[in-house]
């Protein structure tokens, strides 16, 4: 039993299966939701609580000047690999 819901984001498999448990399901249409919103509204965007960079990716993938924030470094980390495969989008 996990007593503290912060150790979930501290590492672990926590952190390398959420992109597979956020994908769909409860969050399905989410990145099209704040791609849309981005359209609308302009940027820059600050993305409180980034992640894994699950909606950051997209975001900036679509053009868009986005800066992710999160206090889980693991997660973080993630999001940099992400954002290294991807160099155009720096």
């Amino acid at each position: 039993m996990m007593t503290d819901p912060n150790a979930y984001y501290a590492g672990g498999r926590g952190v390398e299966l959420y992109d597979l448990f956020t994908g769909g399901g409860l969050l399905a249409g989410d990145i099209e939701f704040y791609l849309e919103c981005a359209r609308r509204f302009g940027g820059p965007i600050l993305e409180l609580g980034t992640g894994t960079g699950r909606v950051l990716v997209p975001l900036a993938d679509a053009g868009h000047e986005v800066l992710g924030m999160d206090l889980s470094r693991p997660m973080l980390d993630r999001a940099a690999a992400k954002l290294r495969e991807r160099p155009e989008l720096s």
